[in-house]
């Protein structure tokens, strides 16, 4: 799961059924006909009518995007393939990856290795094609983060006219006072529905929605990277320096650490059998 979508939301909610019991305000009217009718209706038809259907049925799947976690590599696995297929380039040829190639999981890595294994592209031709579709997945990708900023947009003004609606119809109630509190409140849940949802929900999951894609984006142009390297058959310390820049300083210190601590762990080992020996050797 997606912790910080879920920790957001639960904290979201406890801000303002919290507020509102501070203030012994009763929950009960945050669960209005009315606020719920103007604001979540209204924005749904207010995003249908202003984005194409084949954009707006996608939006279940991107819900599940926005609370889980994306499976696949991350960078430091990504470099760590690489360097061996280039290992193994060097010493069989490039023909003895064709197995290997079937058993990548990631589709976008897989058509990649699949270009190198052939064999009849140049690193430009490979660069360009992967590129494009590097380039085809940014505009998807836009387009659906662009359904909750468009959301986050209309919510807000909604519930101005919600809140307006209310006003109105409390206007009707000016000879009966507990009434006409009631619906002057009942307005102003309207107003309330309509910016929680819109700088809340709607404006943040646009916003991570966006950052998600740019950490796909990048590991992409990672992969690009390794493929070209492997196809201009580039010696695996040359293919490790050039996917490196793509990591950041923890993503290094990880790589780094993990190759240290397994070398201090046989380190350790062999001086401990060498005492070992040692001791007997005097007895």
């Amino acid at each position: 799961m997606e912790i910080t979508t879920i920790v957001g939301l639960v904290l979201a909610v406890i801000v303002i059924a919290g507020s509102f019991m501070i203030q012994n305000i009763s929950l009960a009217m945050l669960f209005s006909a009315e606020a719920l009718i103007v604001i979540i209706l209204g924005t749904i038809t207010a995003v249908m009518m202003a984005h194409p259907w084949s954009d707006v049925k996608v939006v279940p799947k991107l819900f599940k995007i926005l609370f889980t976690k994306e499976r696949g590599p991350d960078k430091v696995d990504v470099l760590i393939q690489y360097k061996e297929y280039a290992d193994e380039i060097r010493r069989s040829g490039v023909l003895a990856l064709e197995d290997s190639v079937d058993e990548i999981e990631d589709p976008f890595m897989k058509r990649g290795m699949r270009l190198v294994v052939d064999g009849q592209s140049s690193p430009e031709f490979l660069r360009d094609v992967l590129e494009e579709e590097v380039s085809s997945m940014e505009e998807r990708h836009a387009a659906y983060a662009k359904i909750f900023a468009s959301a986050g947009a209309y919510a807000p003004t909604l519930g101005v006219l919600g809140a307006a609606m209310g006003l109105i119809h409390a206007m009707g109630e000016m000879s009966n006072p507990d009434k006409l509190s009631e619906a002057i409140a009942a307005a102003f849940i309207c107003t309330i529905f309509g910016i929680f949802t819109g700088y809340v929900l709607w404006t943040p999951f646009a916003n991570k929605l966006k950052v998600k894609s740019q950490k796909k984006v990048h590991l992409r142009y990672m992969m690009i990277e390794g493929v070209v390297a492997l196809q201009e058959r580039n010696a695996p310390r040359v293919v490790e320096e050039r996917l490196l820049s793509f990591l950041s300083p923890k993503e290094k210190d990880v790589l780094r650490n993990g190759k240290g601590k397994k070398t201090r762990e046989v380190e350790e080992f062999e001086r401990g059998q060498a005492s070992q020996e040692t001791a007997g050797g005097t007895r």
